[in-house]
């Protein structure tokens, strides 16, 4: 049945005609094939091309940028998520590290600095070679970054770097260098060679290197040979070098032989500069324990004693310091002598060894004689009380103090009176540092010599405070005269003098300005800092504003209205409509301390703020204007703050920059409570 019916209805085909019809011929198969692939080719091809392109374009585009990169002051300072610009380098790998690398000769100074400290972060392959080669002939500037990324690539160009030491010349040192940066302890035994080249620039290099690893006891071993080194500048390293394995305490297996070979060759040698070198040792090795918790120092002390009586400046001034490390009282009127005399290093050894010694007469017998007035002389003795400042307090020897720095103040050289305005800030609970004229707070020499030599105005008065050739120059200087950083350094110098002189508000003083000093005085009436400095300051800047550039510490005058400042800082309910808080104005309230907290609290809204209480909360906020987080994301997130001041607050900045980039911020945001001030900002 079913094959009857298979048969009866066979299945349909197509037609001859239409099968031939729809057929494609073999070889146009073909064709279309090929074409078909050629085309996926050309499209792979021209995406590949376009991708190179692209990648090219981005990396010119991010090369460009390097241009702004900001050079590190110190290659450890480089910080990568500084730019982003960088971090895009870092994350290419080996293919941005082979492209910075052919490129690295079109950049300038600021753009091959960043390419060398890219390439440590990459560690491609080819980059000790390439590292090497900028160490040998490159700019020299270039040196010590290609020689800190050398060091982060480890082992990876250890054999390179020994091979290239052994041929090279000129830069030898540098290479030494960048091989002790790599902290490998492959780099130890070629380090240790090193130390006994006929050349002391290697074995400075050398022995600068292995004190990168102080736990390897081979080094230990060539101590005695690098104290003992013909070169004083190798011996020094030699001794300096002991002194980090002193305070890393890894001496102790060794201790027992050092001190032996120590006084072995002092007393074997008449070479004045080496046994300086040695009783500095002495120093270090001296209070070293023994297993019976007994020390060296009785081995060394007769030794130390006879060569700071009797020895040779360069033995004396050695046992200067090593005294203080042996806590050896019995010569403490020896050292206060010292302070008198006229050998820099040595004043300065002696006055490190009269503050270890921790003795509370010291301040007291410095305070009650009169000294040189030679800056090394001022510089030590100003050390010395600053850091006694404790024991002067608890003596009460503060006011004492503080008008015997004022008075040496007054006819210091320049470098004595930084170190004297950084120790007088101890007792005055100020930054006077920051008082300190510098050249770029003269608006105008010219117009200041012009000011100086009328003698309508009160400031001419102070003339008699100059050296003669800023006399001189003064006289005849002219809007066309050139002003000589000798002579900009003189009259900066006579004008810190003349902040410490006690007449200045009477020198400046005549029927124009007397009813302005006096308002300034009537401020400083509750001041109880007993120093004149900022009050000096200040009256030189309201007198001159064109000038001079204010500084950047707060006082009573700069307050448009400190009772409104101190309502808008104070804790509040948040019922309480009448003042708006921040952030930012709760951190500055809590920057005050609790004692002064209460005193403002106890007050009444609106209740005039007294004197004392005022000068109590301001040196508050003068301190904490060194402090360098001021700004920050959050505490700033409802605040609009100028892109300027952002900036330069992420900038690296010295303390006395800090100071002055905090109080810009600080009178941005209190712009109503206190004055605007126009500081210096690099232009005139």
């Amino acid at each position: 049945m079913g094959a009857a019916k298979s048969q009866n209805n066979p299945k349909p085909s197509r037609p001859p005609h239409r099968l031939a019809k729809n057929r494609t011929p073999h070889k146009l198969r073909m064709k279309l094939t090929l074409f078909s692939w050629i085309l996926l080719g050309a499209v792979v091809a021209t995406g590949i091309l376009f991708g190179i392109w692209i990648q090219e374009n981005t990396q010119q585009k991010l090369f460009h940028e390097l241009l702004h990169f900001q050079i590190p002051e110190q290659p450890t300072e480089f910080d990568p998520k500084a730019y982003a610009s960088v971090l895009e380098w870092i994350k290419m790998g080996h293919s941005g590290a082979s492209w910075l690398m052919d490129h690295y000769k079109e950049g300038n100074l600021s753009q091959k600095t960043a390419i060398l400290l890219i390439l440590g972060e990459t560690k491609g392959p080819l980059t000790p070679e390439f590292l090497i080669d900028v160490i040998e002939n490159d700019d020299a500037r270039l040196i010590p970054f290609a020689v800190y990324s050398f060091g982060k690539l480890q082992s990876l160009g250890i054999s390179i770097v020994i091979e290239k030491i052994r041929i090279a010349k000129e830069r030898k040192p540098y290479l030494i260098t960048a091989l002790a940066n790599t902290r490998h302890t492959e780099a130890i035994a070629a380090l240790l060679s090193y130390t006994k080249d006929p050349d002391p620039r290697i074995r400075l290099s050398a022995i600068e290197g292995i004190s990168l690893f102080p736990k390897e006891a081979k080094i230990l071993e060539g101590l005695p040979l690098f104290l003992t080194d013909p070169e004083p500048s190798v011996a020094t390293a030699g001794l300096k070098l002991l002194q980090f394995l002193a305070q890393q305490r890894v001496l102790g297996n060794v201790v027992e032989k050092l001190s032996l070979r120590i006084q072995n060759d002092f007393q074997n040698t008449t070479n004045p500069e080496t046994r300086g070198i040695l009783i500095r040792a002495m120093g270090v090795v001296g209070p070293y324990l023994k297993p019976d918790g007994s020390n060296y120092i009785p081995k060394f002390q007769p030794l130390v004693r006879e060569a700071f009586q009797k020895g040779t400046l360069a033995e004396k001034t050695a046992a200067a310091w090593t005294i203080g490390c042996f806590l050896d009282t019995d010569l403490k009127q020896g050292l206060l002598d010292v302070l008198a005399q006229e050998n820099p290093e040595l004043t300065q050894n002696a006055a490190e060894s009269l503050v270890a010694l921790c003795d509370p007469e010291i301040p007291a017998y410095i305070l009650q004689h009169s000294w040189p007035q030679t800056g090394h002389s001022q510089i030590a003795i100003a050390q010395i009380l600053a850091q006694y400042h404790t024991y002067i307090l608890r003596m009460n020897l503060e006011s004492q103090s503080i008008a015997f720095l004022i008075q040496a103040w007054q006819k210091a050289d320049a470098s004595a009176i930084a170190q004297i305005a950084e120790s007088l800030g101890r007792f005055t609970k100020e930054h006077t540092a920051a008082l300190l004229w510098q050249p770029e707070h003269i608006k105008d020499f010219h117009a200041l010599a012009q000011v100086l030599k009328n003698q309508a105005e009160p400031l001419s008065q102070c003339t008699k405070f100059f050296i003669p050739a800023v006399q001189e120059w003064i006289a005849n200087d002219t809007a066309h005269t050139n002003v000589s950083r000798e002579i900009q350094a003189q009259i900066i110098l006579a004008l810190n003098r003349l902040l410490a002189q006690d007449d200045l508000p009477k020198l400046l003083s005549n029927p124009n300005t007397v009813s302005k000093i006096q308002d300034i005085q009537k401020a400083w009436q509750e001041n109880h800092t007993n120093s004149p400095i900022h009050l000096h300051r200040i009256l030189l800047e309201e007198l001159y504003p064109n000038l001079f550039f204010p500084n950047p510490l707060l006082c009573p005058i700069h307050f448009s209205n400190v009772e409104q400042f101190v309502e808008r800082i104070k804790p509040r309910s948040k019922k309480d409509p009448k003042i708006i808080q921040n952030s930012f104005t709760r951190w500055t309230w809590d920057l005050l301390p609790g004692v002064i907290h209460q005193k403002l609290t106890a007050l009444e809204s609106g209740k005039t703020i007294p004197n004392f209480l005022q000068w109590e909360f301001i040196q508050e906020l003068n301190l904490a204007f060194q402090r360098n987080d001021w700004y920050n994301t959050e505490r700033m997130q409802d605040m609009k703050i100028p892109k300027e001041l952002v900036q330069l607050q992420q900038k690296k900045l010295s303390p006395l920059e800090r100071i002055y980039a905090n109080r810009k911020l600080f009178q941005h945001v209190f712009g109503k409570e206190i004055k605007v001030l126009q500081f210096y900002d690099g232009k005139k």
